[in-house]
């Protein structure tokens, strides 16, 4: 999963070549209006000390981030520990997700 202004494997160098070298199974889930911090407990924390948090959390609804999130975290356990096959990886399951190709 990644996010900000773009940082997924085709707009950033260094994700670009992980993805290149990568030879099994990988999807690249993005979340465009999310940043760095809004993988952490800070996206719900940090709006309610009433500072703008934008630079760290992005402008997406914390709400709305972790519900993305929580999609594609179990549909990614499901399909590698569980052997669960699932479509969401072949589409956006989720209205602030895309899927980067």
């Amino acid at each position: 999963m990644s996010s900000g202004l773009p940082h997924n494997h085709a707009h950033s160098d260094d994700w670009g070549a992980f993805w290149s070298a990568s030879t099994g199974w990988r999807r690249d889930v993005y979340l465009p209006d999310a940043e760095h911090m809004s993988f952490t407990d800070a996206q719900a924390l940090l709006p309610r000390l009433g500072r703008d948090a934008t630079a760290m959390i992005g402008t997406i609804d914390p709400e709305r981030s972790l519900a993305a999130q929580r999609v594609y975290i179990a549909a990614f356990f499901d399909l590698h520990l569980r052997g669960r096959q699932t479509a969401v990886f072949d589409r956006a399951a989720h209205p602030d997700v895309l899927i980067i190709p």
